[in-house]
C-alpha cells in the first residue's frame, strides 16, 4: 500500500516539474520575443511595399525605384535603368534576391508578384521630325505647297526624359530633278546629338480642297459653314474635282456627300427652284421695265435653266428662264 502511494506521489511530482518546464519555457521564448522585437533592424520594423510600377528618370535603378517606405538606402544602385522609352520587369524570384541583400522584410505574396519598370522619355515623333524637314527644304528654294513622304515608316527619335523635344538638320542632300532628298538629324541640336537619325523620302506636290464637314442630304444647299479644307496630293486630284467654294455655294448634292471626301462636279447640282406644276410669277422685261403676271410651270429647273411655263392670264405657255426660287424672266 505504501509503494502503491509512493509512486503515485513521484507521479504528481514529475507532473508538477514538467508544467513548470513548459510555463518557464514559454516565458523564456516570450521574452526572447520581445527582446528580438525591440532589437530588430529598422528595415523590418515596419511594412515595406512593392510599387507596382516605376518610372525612371536617371541612368541607374535604384532600391527606391522599386519599394516604398524604405527607411534607409532609399539612392542605392542596383544596375543600369532601360534605355528611354523603354520597358523593364522584374519578377517574384529577382525581387526575393534583392530583398535578402538588403536585408529587407518584403516578401513576394505569390510567384506572379513583379514590377515594371519604365524609363523616362522624350519622343520626336514623324509630325516634328516632317515639320523640321519642310522649313531645311523651304531653305532650299521649295516655295510650293508640297508634304514630306520618308521612306521609312512612322520615323521617331528617342531621348531621355529630361531632354528637351528638340531636332535639328545636320546635313541635307536634295535632288531637284527627282524631288528626293536624304537627311541627317541630331536631336536635341547639332550642336548636342545625343541622337541621330538618317531619313530619305521624296517631296510631293499638294493641293487645298474643300470637303464638307459633316454628311450632307440631296436638297441641303451648300453654305460656307458646312466646308472643311483639306490638302491632298496634286496626283490624286482628279479631273472633275471642285477645288473652290464657289463651285459649292448654295449648290445641293446629287446623292448623298460624306464626310472628309473630295467632291466631284458630277456629285453636286443647282437646286430645283421651281417643280412641275409649281405656281410662279412670271417677269417680263421690256427695256427698263419690269411687268409681273402669274403663271404654272409646265416643267421643273434649276437656277438658270430654261423651262415652258403658261400665262394663267391668257393661258399662252411661253419659254422664260428660272431666276429665284418660284420666279422665272421671260426676255423679249
Amino acid at each position: 500500500m505504501s509503494i502503491y502511494t509512493n509512486d503515485t506521489t513521484t507521479q504528481k511530482s514529475t507532473k508538477r516539474n514538467a508544467t513548470k518546464r513548459l510555463i518557464t519555457q514559454a516565458v523564456i521564448v516570450a521574452a526572447l520575443s520581445m527582446f528580438l522585437l525591440i532589437t530588430a533592424p529598422s528595415s523590418k520594423a515596419h511594412a515595406i511595399s512593392l510599387k507596382s510600377q516605376a518610372i525612371i528618370t536617371g541612368n541607374m535603378i535604384t532600391l527606391g525605384d522599386l519599394f516604398d517606405d524604405l527607411k534607409q538606402d532609399n539612392e542605392r544602385v542596383l544596375g543600369p535603368a532601360p534605355q528611354p522609352g523603354q520597358n523593364m520587369v522584374l519578377n517574384a524570384r529577382t525581387l526575393l534576391r534583392v530583398a535578402h541583400a538588403f536585408d529587407l522584410s518584403w516578401r513576394p505574396k505569390t510567384s506572379y508578384e513583379q514590377i515594371t519598370l519604365r524609363r523616362d522619355a522624350t519622343i520626336i515623333g514623324a509630325s516634328d521630325i516632317e515639320k523640321s524637314v519642310k522649313e531645311e527644304l523651304q531653305k532650299e528654294g521649295i516655295s510650293n505647297s508640297f508634304k514630306v513622304n520618308f521612306y521609312q515608316a512612322y520615323p521617331k527619335i528617342v531621348l531621355p526624359g529630361n531632354v528637351a523635344a528638340n531636332v535639328d538638320v545636320k546635313s541635307m542632300n536634295f535632288d531637284r530633278n527627282k524631288n528626293r532628298f536624304s537627311v541627317l538629324l541630331a536631336a536635341p541640336s547639332a550642336d548636342n546629338p545625343i541622337q541621330t537619325l538618317e531619313l530619305s523620302g521624296e517631296i510631293v506636290k499638294t493641293i487645298t480642297i474643300p470637303v464638307v464637314k459633316d454628311t450632307v442630304q440631296s436638297g441641303d444647299l451648300i453654305s460656307e459653314t458646312m466646308i472643311n479644307w483639306v490638302e491632298i496630293e496634286e496626283r490624286q486630284l482628279q479631273s472633275d474635282t471642285v477645288v473652290s467654294f464657289d463651285d459649292l455655294h448654295n449648290m445641293t448634292p446629287r446623292r448623298v456627300l460624306l464626310s472628309g471626301k473630295p467632291i466631284s462636279s458630277k456629285d453636286i447640282i443647282a437646286p430645283r427652284l421651281v417643280e412641275r406644276g409649281n405656281e410662279v410669277t412670271m417677269v417680263y422685261k421690256y427695256g427698263g421695265m419690269d411687268l409681273t403676271a402669274k403663271g404654272k410651270a409646265l416643267q421643273g429647273g434649276s437656277k438658270g435653266d430654261t423651262i415652258r411655263v403658261v400665262n394663267l392670264a391668257s393661258s399662252r405657255p411661253i419659254e422664260a428662264r428660272v431666276t429665284a426660287d418660284r420666279i422665272v424672266t421671260v426676255y423679249n
